[in-house]
């Protein structure tokens, strides 16, 4: 063993050139286990490099997924807002329509106001044209209403004493058939004082043209007339009661309105 040795130093030795002094060659190896730090780090770095990335894609997901949600938030309003825009718009159309409408009337308001006070004029001189000839539409101590003549007794006589002098005057007792509180003469509905009229009761109410009259008062077991007091109708009583009465009879002028208050 120790030959061997020597023979192959003697063999290193014998291949140097002359003059140079050969070393030893001597080959030093580190051990293995010495790299095995370096890998963990670098492993340790690569983790987290990778759950960083991890991180960071997730939170980019998150972001992105918010944004969109908001670009179709902001879709939705933006639609939401022109729809509105649109109703707002049609309501502005409809009220300028509107506006235009009630011009219109206004106008036409206008033009009948013009109207109407000119036929109140002529209404006014047509008034003053008949006030001037309305004392010969009925004879003197008659009055005119609603193109009658009328006729109030200051005395008192019983109902049948009132129809003969009704008769005596080519008139008859008044017949309130188609009058009402509203047609109704001011003096009538004024005076506290009860008329004879036109009206008697035999079973029935009836007027003396024969027209029944359903709304009278209720039914008696006696003959009994009908007269009229503050311009309601009531009975008044049999054939030897005393009243003042009220007979009418046509006017010579034509029919309206116009209306005569009875000298006291």
């Amino acid at each position: 063993m120790m030959g061997e040795s020597v023979n192959y130093a003697e063999l290193q030795f014998s291949k140097a050139p002359l003059g140079q002094t050969v070393r030893p060659q001597i080959q030093e190896t580190e051990p293995r286990w010495s790299m095995w730090p370096l890998l963990l780090v670098l492993l340790a770095a690569c983790l987290a490099l990778l759950a960083t990335t991890i991180v960071l894609g997730v939170c980019y997901w998150q972001v992105s997924t918010a944004l969109v949600q908001s670009q179709d938030q902001l879709a939705e309003t933006r639609a939401e807002g022109d729809c509105s825009q649109k109703k707002l718009q049609g309501r502005g159309t409809e009220l300028q329509k509107a506006r235009a409408a009630v011009g219109k009337v206004q106008k036409k308001l206008a033009w009948m106001q013009g109207q109407v006070q000119d036929l109140q004029e002529q209404l006014n001189k047509t008034a003053g044209d008949l006030a001037c000839s309305r004392a010969d539409c009925c004879p003197e101590t008659w009055v005119l209403h609603r193109g009658k003549c009328l006729f109030l007794s200051k005395e008192k006589k019983t109902w049948l004493e009132s129809l003969a002098a009704c008769a005596a005057n080519f008139s008859r007792l008044l017949v309130l058939r188609d009058w009402d509180l509203m047609t109704m003469p001011s003096f009538f509905t004024n005076m506290d004082t009860s008329y004879w009229i036109g009206l008697r009761y035999n079973r029935v109410w009836t007027w003396i043209d024969g027209t029944p009259y359903p709304q009278g008062p209720k039914s008696y077991d006696y003959v009994t007339y009908g007269t009229i007091k503050r311009g309601r109708i009531e009975p008044g009583g049999g054939y030897s009661k005393q009243q003042q009465w009220v007979c009418e009879k046509p006017s010579s002028c034509p029919q309206g309105d116009t209306e005569m208050i009875p000298q006291a």
